[in-house]
């Protein structure tokens, strides 16, 4: 395998872990605000999906659910 090919592969491998990336995080966005609009407090929602409870107060914030 040339260089060449190994820079490539490496390029494609970051690309790939950027877009599962992305998706688990867009897919955990949409579980905690389905989850603060049925009334889950944010301790709950962060235990649910393992981030900090400020992680997920910063989530509403960006989504326009709290100021």
């Amino acid at each position: 395998m040339s260089t060449y090919d190994r820079i490539i592969e490496k390029g494609i491998e970051k690309g790939i872990e950027k877009g599962v990336e992305l998706g688990v995080r867009s897919q955990i966005t949409k579980t905690i605000l389905a989850g603060y609009d049925n009334g889950l407090s944010t301790s709950i929602l962060a235990n649910v999906t393992g981030l900090k409870e400020k992680e997920v107060l910063q989530i509403l914030k960006e989504c326009g659910k709290i100021e």
